[in-house]
């Protein structure tokens, strides 16, 4: 097989291909193919790229083959398509310029919303928009903000600073992130955003079937499993299918607005297009 005969002098085929002149290039010979399919055939300079940095003759040898097994599968299909196909199945010349044109159009569209956006969404949008719409903004899932850390059963001092942990008091606080920072494994305190009750069961290890019931029912969890303790303190929450704290859904919004915008933008540059065609008599139409 004439794979064999060249994974081993790879190498020095390849850089003897590099030393010929121009014509040789152009005019290649068919002798040193390392694969053909038909009338088609793969040189080494084909495959030179991917082979670039391979200096284990098996690895190169693997990857040669490989590559060549595939490009004899797409020549093998498209000889068989170019004998099977009909004149008619074999013209793409009108899909090609469509999707040229398609491409053409996106692109420049893409530009435009790009250079006339206006991607300032103003809290007073947000607002505006979560007024107007908050039937759309119902929760899919309980929400929750709160305290928690992970820490080890046996670090110092750890009743004490359960104590404080569960007591929440403002002045504690910079007291209780030195503590977390210099021994807990995972900690958050007083964090404003929203958490979803399922992201918090990656940190917290609860076991609940009724996910309402427990967080109506509990401001405090305290969990000791594995050799760590798990401190839970729930200060608010939300409850699925009521309306969504405009925070929570504010990133949603801004993206909505910002998507409208570009609508509004792409309408208004067709209209002027062809307000500005027609003015110019650029455009015209014939029909009655």
């Amino acid at each position: 097989m004439r794979i064999k005969k060249y994974i081993v002098p790879l190498i020095c085929i390849l850089g003897s291909l590099i030393a010929c002149d121009s014509v040789q290039k152009d005019i290649r010979d068919k002798d040193k193919a390392i694969a053909r399919v038909y009338d088609r055939y793969l040189y080494p300079e084909d495959v030179q790229d991917l082979l670039e940095g391979l200096s284990n003759s098996e690895d190169s040898g693997a990857v040669l083959s490989n590559y060549i097994n595939l490009w004899a599968k797409e020549q093998l299909i498209l000889y068989k398509a170019e004998f099977n196909l009909n004149d008619n199945q074999k013209d793409f010349e009108r899909q090609i310029q469509d999707y040229k044109n398609d491409l053409l159009s996106f692109t420049y569209q893409q530009e435009y919303i790009k250079q006339n956006l206006d991607t300032i969404v103003s809290i007073e949008d947000i607002e505006e928009y979560y007024s107007n719409y908050k039937e759309s903004f119902l929760l899919k899932e309980n929400i929750l903000k709160v305290n928690y850390m992970v820490i080890s059963s046996n670090a110092p001092k750890l009743k004490s600073f359960i104590q404080k942990f569960k007591n929440n008091k403002l002045e504690d606080l910079e007291e209780l992130e030195s503590y977390a920072l210099n021994y807990a494994r995972d900690f958050s305190f007083n964090d404003t955003s929203w958490v979803p009750y399922d992201k918090l069961l990656e940190i917290i290890p609860l076991e609940i079937y009724n996910q309402i019931q427990f967080i109506r029912s509990n401001k405090l969890v305290q969990i000791e499993k594995d050799n760590k303790m798990y401190l839970l303190l729930i200060r608010d929450y939300k409850i699925k299918a009521s309306s969504s704290p405009i925070a929570y859904v504010k990133p949603i919004i801004q993206n909505i607005i910002l998507n409208k915008r570009k609508l509004r933008l792409l309408e208004e540059l067709e209209k002027s297009l062809i307000e500005d065609a027609v003015s110019k008599k650029e455009f015209e139409t014939y029909h009655e």
